[in-house]
């Protein structure tokens, strides 16, 4: 009976090792590289536009508003800039990062 499971066990390491001899070595990637202090900094903007009509003809002014007085024109509402850098979660020195925003 030993020699029975002897015979089963070095046939099963034989067909395993003969099967992961046929099998393809998976290639070992390389970690990507350390973002640069640059590649972290973001730039954003938000720009807001609105428009006001009048279908009197000529239409001059809007009578009764503060703001948009002025008949068939665009306006700019606002405007906005961000610039940020994030701080570095898994910096092991010194990291610093900022957020100008301007409206």
């Amino acid at each position: 009976m030993k020699k029975i499971i002897t015979s089963a066990v070095i046939a099963f390491v034989a067909v395993t090792a003969a099967n992961a001899g046929d099998m393809p070595l998976k290639a070992v990637k390389a970690p990507p590289p350390m973002p640069s202090w640059w590649d972290t900094l973001t730039i954003n903007g938000h720009v807001e536009v609105g428009a006001s009509g009048n279908a009197n003809n000529p239409a001059v002014t809007n009578f009764g508003q503060l703001f948009t007085d002025k008949a068939n024109s665009a306006f700019l509402n606002q405007a906005s800039l961000t610039v940020q850098r994030p701080l570095d979660p898994k910096a092991t020195g010194y990291d610093f990062g900022f957020k100008f925003q301007a409206m």
